[in-house]
């Protein structure tokens, strides 16, 4: 009888020999859970985010306004200085007089109006809660009595028709509204909040 030679290895052993081998799940193996639960619940979310979210549209569009109505004051105010600059004669008082109510008008409006902008770049950042909301107001403070105004003259001089000019105007107080109704909700005011102690810290 011949002697026998060494006996093969099974086809597992020499596949388990290999520490580079591929291993293929056959589908009957339970896979391992894994739970993030806990490890979630270690950091504290924060409120910056969705604050945020919720404060940059109207805030970008109460810096619209803002700039739009600095625009204006700058027209209004050049519109009294310059018959008083371009005058071939001395100009009267009566004629400065009135003149000189619209340039204070126009400084008057053109800083309520940097004010509505310093708001509305302290909403955006989230920086200044109180600074928001004065900003907010400023824009309320402007276009609602300036559409009642408008709203009259447009009344007597174009009658009913005109009227739609009217609430187009005060239909821009509606921004400062919209940003105020924003600033109240729990978690933009969170938002400010846990940004402030960022910035105290």
């Amino acid at each position: 009888a011949t002697p026998e030679g060494p006996k093969p290895k099974p086809l597992l052993e020499e596949e388990n020999s290999d520490p580079y081998r591929v291993i293929k799940e056959t589908g009957d193996e339970p896979k391992p859970e894994i739970h993030l639960g806990s490890l979630r619940d270690k950091f504290a979310k924060s409120t910056i985010g969705p604050a945020m979210y919720r404060t940059v549209i109207p805030s970008n569009w109460l810096l619209r306004l803002g700039l739009f109505s600095c625009a204006v004051a700058v027209f209004m105010f050049i519109y009294g200085i310059w018959p008083c600059i371009f005058c071939e004669a001395n100009p009267i008082r009566p004629f400065i007089r009135p003149r000189v109510d619209i340039m204070l008008r126009a400084v008057l409006m053109f800083s309520f109006c940097g004010i509505m902008c310093l708001g509305a770049a302290k909403m955006h950042d989230l920086t200044s809660y109180a600074w928001a909301i004065i900003g907010s107001i400023m824009a309320l403070l402007i276009y609602v009595p300036a559409g009642i105004l408008v709203a009259l003259l447009v009344l007597i001089l174009l009658g009913p028709i005109g009227l739609l000019i009217a609430a187009l105007v005060m239909g821009l107080a509606f921004v400062g509204l919209w940003c105020l109704i924003v600033l109240m909700h729990r978690e933009v005011r969170a938002g400010f909040k846990e940004r402030a102690e960022e910035l105290t810290y």
